[in-house]
């Protein structure tokens, strides 16, 4: 009924971070290679992931960091991700 004032609210995730102790050094093969050694199941009760930390940002925020992180300035993917930050300002 637009009797906010004109004003919006803001969205935040929760995300969750994880260590593996028996991590060892093996990069993107150790969990998806052909045969791989590690597996990602830190959502299992039986897993030996270790839980970090659990963390709440605003989702505008998160979106802009972890593009930053993965992407070059100049691939495709990072100008997709600023053109949905600027949709949502």
């Amino acid at each position: 009924n637009n009797q906010g004032g004109g004003q919006h609210c803001s969205r935040w995730m929760m995300w969750a971070a994880y260590i593996d102790p028996n991590y060892s050094g093996g990069e993107y093969d150790e969990y998806f290679g052909d045969n791989p050694p590690g597996t990602l199941d830190c959502h299992s009760p039986d897993s030996e992931w270790v839980l970090i930390g659990v963390y709440r940002q605003e989702f505008y925020q998160y979106i802009e960091q972890i593009s930053k992180h993965l992407w070059a300035i100049d691939d495709y993917e990072y100008i997709v991700a600023l053109a949905g930050l600027e949709y949502m300002t």
